[in-house]
């Protein structure tokens, strides 16, 4: 059996959550204009 590992932020790293979600939710929101840079697979 594997070993488990459990990851966790530093206090520094939770500060960034708001940032993160709001940079993850500008992106949702206004992905169609960039949809030009995304090489297509």
């Amino acid at each position: 059996m594997p070993p488990i590992t459990i990851y966790s932020l530093t206090p520094s790293g939770e500060e960034l959550s708001p940032v993160l979600l709001a940079l993850a939710d500008w992106a949702t929101k206004d992905s169609k204009q960039f949809e030009h840079l995304v090489q297509a697979e």
